[in-house]
């Protein structure tokens, strides 16, 4: 199921047939006097992901040695809460919603999809058995929508939360426990992200790569790498790289937004409202 955000949107919206009681207001009709109600299927205006479709994540980096360790599974859309073991000491979901919608800085048409980590033991490193700042690689595929839909990698943006206690440690305050890397050089999420929590153009930079694919069967394919350092957060007094000498976040997620290839004009779209007339707020994404 979908979690997405928009002045017209459900909250809660189900990739397959959404039934709801819809009135006659686009033929300015009323409903006759003693009819039943009038059940229809809407044609939703915004994206939502088709969860018919089980996204496959993949997460690899380079061990000891030479050593190629890397981990996959399918992962059903769930919340964050209901993460799995991936593989070494990785727990993982996949999602909708995220960060570029908590911050009210997404497409009101848009559906965005976050593939998420946490640690399984907070004692262990994230990346069991790396050595050096090398690339971490991870690939999303098999997300569908509901209807074609554009993405593109300005849109993609990691955000990573930190420990109190080991942001103590560090000599930072507790505000400092969420970090941003993005791909855009420009985009602040409406000035969210500043030069003390994070860093714009990082996932297109030094190394880093983020790329959308449109596949041939109408799937979307995420594929992001980033070097280990950039799990450091920008105020690390140390600023250290190699792995285990700097505090790593206990969590971190990846997400892109999608948006409709086309558009519904605001004309033919129903404004909702309350019953005293007031604008219905809009929803939020499940928690971290």
């Amino acid at each position: 199921m979908a979690i997405q955000a928009s002045r017209f949107r459900l909250g809660l919206v189900s990739g397959a047939v959404v039934s709801t009681l819809v009135g006659l207001w686009a033929a300015g009709q009323n409903v006759p006097t003693g009819s039943e109600p009038v059940l229809e299927t809407p044609q939703l205006h915004f994206l939502v992901i088709d969860d018919r479709f089980v996204p496959h994540v993949r997460v690899e980096w380079p061990g000891a040695d030479g050593e190629h360790i890397s981990y996959e599974s399918d992962q059903p859309y769930v919340a964050p809460a209901m993460k799995t073991d991936l593989g070494g000491n990785l727990q993982c979901y996949v999602a909708l919603g995220g960060t570029r919608l908590d911050k009210q800085a997404g497409d009101p048409d848009g559906a965005i999809v976050r593939v998420g980590f946490y640690k399984r033991d907070t004692s262990k490193p994230l990346f069991e058995g790396m050595e050096h700042n090398d690339l971490i690689r991870i690939t999303l595929t098999n997300v569908v929508f509901d209807k074609p839909a554009i993405a593109t990698a300005d849109s993609g943006l990691q955000h990573l939360k930190f420990s109190q206690d080991g942001l103590a440690e560090c000599g930072l305050a507790g505000a400092a426990f969420e970090l941003f890397n993005t791909v855009s050089a420009t985009d602040n999420l409406r000035g969210i992200i500043t030069s003390s929590n994070g860093r714009l153009g990082a996932l297109s930079n030094a190394g880093a790569a983020f790329r959308i694919t449109h596949e041939a069967d109408g799937s979307f394919t995420l594929e992001a790498e980033f070097p280990y350092e950039l799990l450091r957060h920008v105020q690390d007094p140390w600023q250290l790289t190699k792995p285990g000498t700097f505090l790593e976040p206990l969590h971190f997620h990846i997400e892109f937004e999608a948006v409709p290839l086309l558009r519904v004009p605001d004309a033919l779209r129903p404004i909702p409202v309350g019953d005293a007339g007031e604008t219905l707020p809009q929803s939020k994404s499940l928690p971290d």
